[in-house]
């Protein structure tokens, strides 16, 4: 997955995302919040650019572009349970932008982060945050062949 890959029946391509990308993908984050069914901190873009900047370094950030323009995004960070010396790779983000979502395109980022993973020899977990419409996703990473690891729960947010 060196540099762009052409998705197969589309025109959308799937890269690993660049330095150059950094503002674009905040632009595109930033609506991530507003669609989630949840109440979030107000965003901070010199946190997320430094944080990006990190995950890109690492190439830890797929992106999904059509036309030149970002429309969808995964990322996270090599980490280790909190019980082991066992890396784990854990996404931070999954977003598309609505008119862009679609099964082809989830397919391409989840699958391109677990093949980071597999590069990475360790396991990872996937999951969302947003509480919206959450049938539909346990269903979308089961296609995908994953398997459901409990839930989560929050107050206040």
């Amino acid at each position: 997955m060196n540099g762009v890959k052409k998705l197969t029946n589309s025109d959308y391509l799937l890269a690993k995302a660049k330095d150059s990308n950094i503002a674009e993908l905040i632009n595109l984050l930033v609506l991530m919040p507003d669609e989630a069914d949840t109440i979030y901190p107000q965003y901070n873009k010199n946190i997320m650019a430094k944080y990006l900047k990190n995950v890109i370094t690492q190439e830890l950030c797929l992106i999904i572009i059509k036309d030149t323009k970002i429309v969808g995004a995964t990322g996270g960070v090599l980490s280790r349970f909190w019980w082991s010396e066992n890396k784990i790779l854990i996404n931070s983000f999954l977003f598309i932008l609505e008119e862009h979502r679609n099964f082809t395109n989830a397919k391409k980022l989840i699958l391109g982060f677990n093949k980071l993973g597999e590069k990475h020899l360790v396991p990872i977990i996937m999951g969302t945050s947003d509480a919206k419409d959450m049938e539909r996703k346990d269903m979308l990473f089961n296609k995908l062949g994953f398997r459901k690891l409990g839930g989560q729960y929050g107050v206040g947010v």
